[in-house]
């Protein structure tokens, strides 16, 4: 006797589930992992294509990687996210996907990461296991604690950027650290500011523990602190390790794109969810075209209208 077809109902169960999978993977998350990709960007070695294979690789790790630790967090924190009016949709907090599923995708994901981590140099799995390990210890404890929380996430995008330098044979210079430490802690702050502002509007509680340690007005003079930091940081790159110094005119769009997002922060336009913001601004996406249109050109003519 024949097996009857799968009815549609059941067609569509499996393609929901498999859909809230790929939700608790968060792939909208996954364009922070583009700066494995900084590496053959700033590099001053020559880039052939083993060294992009070779960032590729990078950033498909680190997706797989991140998906992961996204899957543990959501375990960790579906309690939380439960009262968060956002975030109480998520795969886990919603019951969705069962906390037994979700560990069974991030071990799939981490035995992933660690398969395609394995043709990387050893410097590159490093950091890899670095980032897991902080990762680790930011769920359980460290994002409790202000301050330490955004440092802790400053400190996983600088990794991303390691990992794709050391992923090419190069080594990173101190200034494009600091360039990334800097930025990160700017979007960082923000992003605490804007969660602390919605919850002081609407007079509601705050489902992140840390943010009862943090004040509006002290939130806001980090962001500007770290805002002024990006840029100087970023000029300096510029203008050091025996680059063209005309790459200083690529710090004007910099400048625009990091008032802008300060801008829309203050009168409250801004976003709680940085991620989304920077893939739908317009203003922020001619900033960064204008930016890297900028940048490869003068790296590669080498004007010298500067000196």
């Amino acid at each position: 006797m024949a097996t009857p077809p799968l009815s549609g109902s059941v067609h569509r169960s499996l393609a929901a589930r498999l859909g809230d999978w790929l939700l608790l993977m968060r792939p909208a998350q996954w364009t922070k992992n583009l700066l494995c990709l900084a590496g053959p960007l700033f590099s001053t070695i020559p880039m052939g294509l083993a060294q992009w294979q070779a960032a590729a690789l990078a950033v498909l790790a680190f997706c797989l990687l991140s998906a992961a630790v996204y899957a543990v967090n959501d375990i960790a924190d579906a309690q939380a996210d439960r009262l968060s009016e956002r975030k109480r949709h998520r795969p886990v907090a919603s019951g969705r996907v069962s906390p037994a599923h979700a560990w069974t995708l991030a071990t799939l994901c981490a035995a992933a990461a660690c398969a395609v981590a394995s043709f990387l140099p050893l410097p590159a799995q490093l950091s890899m296991a670095a980032y897991l390990v902080i990762n680790a210890l930011y769920s359980r404890v460290l994002k409790h604690l202000a301050l330490v929380d955004v440092f802790c996430i400053s400190l996983g995008f600088i990794l991303r950027l390691l990992t794709g330098i050391y992923a090419i044979g190069d080594r990173p210079t101190a200034w494009i650290v600091l360039c990334t430490m800097a930025l990160t802690m700017f979007v960082g702050f923000s992003k605490r500011r804007a969660e602390l502002h919605a919850v002081v509007s609407s007079g509601g509680t705050a489902h992140r523990p840390a943010l009862a340690s943090y004040s509006v007005a002290y939130l806001d003079f980090l962001v500007s602190a770290t805002s002024t930091t990006t840029v100087v940081t970023y000029a300096l790159f510029t203008t050091t390790g025996g680059r063209d110094p005309t790459l200083l005119l690529t710090v004007l769009p910099v400048v625009f794109a990091v008032f802008h997002y300060q801008r829309n922060l203050m009168l409250g336009t801004g976003s709680d969810a940085p991620e989304w913001l920077l893939l739908r601004d317009r203003v922020l996406w001619a900033c960064a075209v204008a930016w890297l249109a900028g940048f490869l050109a003068i790296s590669h003519f080498q004007p010298g209208f500067l000196r």
